[in-house]
């Protein structure tokens, strides 16, 4: 069975966002040949192939190590912050505190959804942005929407407010 270059191409973009960190950059495209598709194929007949494509290719060894972290835009996040902390009216010490009055929670809540379905960040990463201690908080706020609780139960402010957010910040 042999790989068009097609097919290498695409293995080569998806190594690059591989967990494999230690790993050659070698090793990980046929790492990927053989078990992407959730099963061990024939590793040993695939590897004097693509060895043979990858000596042919100059540019691939520059990629040894592969960072595990989506880099996180914080300027993108911060003006969100800011828009959402504007149109609630709360101040910054504020929204970073434990307290938990409506609104800042309210702030709080939607800042955590857009961050989530816009950026698609990890929940402790988002904590981590919001000054929380932890990433359950966050994970609270994302289940309140998505099952429709709390603050986010069907015909509250909050649907309204989020829709206008989401549309002056995006």
């Amino acid at each position: 069975m042999h790989l068009s270059k097609e097919q290498i191409e695409q293995i080569k973009i998806r190594l690059k966002n591989t967990p494999y960190v230690n790993l050659g950059y070698e090793d990980k495209l046929l790492y990927r040949v053989g078990f992407k598709i959730g099963y061990k194929i024939g590793l040993e007949h695939r590897k004097k192939e693509v060895r043979e494509y990858i000596g042919k290719e100059n540019n691939i060894k520059k990629y040894k190590t592969i960072s595990l972290e989506k880099k996180i835009d914080y300027e993108k996040v911060k003006r969100l912050v800011e828009s959402v902390r504007i149109y609630y009216k709360v101040s910054e010490q504020d929204f970073y505190s434990d307290r938990r009055f409506r609104d800042i929670v309210m702030a709080r809540s939607i800042c955590a959804n857009i961050i989530r379905e816009h950026y698609n960040y990890s929940t402790p990463n988002i904590a981590k942005m919001l000054h929380k201690k932890d990433h359950t908080t966050i994970l609270h706020h994302l289940r309140m929407k998505h099952f429709k609780q709390n603050l986010w139960e069907d015909g509250k402010r909050i649907w309204q407010d989020y829709e206008e957010i989401k549309s002056k910040c995006l």
